[in-house]
């Protein structure tokens, strides 16, 4: 995994699809905005949730020919991103708890 991280490997082999994925985020606000009326923050949000989605895709996972900036057919993957994000951070938060939930016996913690 290091060597997948390492910068020169990242720069030789997935900037182009990174800049490839920025501008189509770009292009999904523009079309967003077409009609010079506000945006709903909602709207904007799945635009930029479906952009870190599809870097971390490409970049990191090499999925180079996914398309779930523009398609809706690989909604569930990111759904389920969105999921594990929520429960890795509610994971995170919220420490302490989880040390005292631990400390029950008869393995009853998790």
């Amino acid at each position: 995994m290091g060597k997948l991280l390492h910068l020169g490997y990242l720069e030789n082999n997935f900037i182009d699809e990174m800049d490839v994925a920025a501008n189509i985020f770009v292009e999904n606000l523009v079309k967003l905005s077409e009609n010079k009326k506000f945006i709903e923050d909602t709207a904007v949000e799945d635009k930029l949730i479906r952009y870190a989605c599809d870097n971390m895709l490409k970049g990191l996972m090499g999925d180079i020919n996914n398309d779930i900036q523009t398609s809706e057919k690989n909604d569930q993957v990111l759904q389920t991103i969105i999921e594990l994000n929520a429960v890795l951070g509610d994971h995170l938060k919220h420490t302490v708890r989880n040390m005292f939930v631990r400390m029950i016996p008869f393995n009853l913690g998790y």
